[in-house]
């Protein structure tokens, strides 16, 4: 029974490194079509701007930590 469980810790473990990296770069993704999607809302410039703004942090932030933990991190440690 432990036998089975450790198996699958290990193989969850495999599959959970590619994960993050993939998912911010889904995040991002999507927030970047999420900023060209008009809505009724827009047409007030202030209020209706801040989701935008929002988007566009999130979407930053997911290709800024990409960028430093995963790309950069791998191209480091290869030297």
């Amino acid at each position: 029974m432990n036998n089975e469980i450790s198996s699958i810790e290990t193989t969850d473990k495999k599959q959970s490194t590619k994960t993050p990296g993939r998912l911010l770069l889904i995040i991002a993704v999507v927030c970047l079509v999420y900023i060209f999607i008009p809505e009724p809302s827009d047409l007030i410039p202030g209020i209706g701007w801040l989701d935008e703004i929002a988007a566009g942090g999130v979407g930053l932030t997911s290709i800024l930590v990409y960028f430093f933990r995963y790309w950069l991190f791998k191209k480091v440690m290869k030297k």
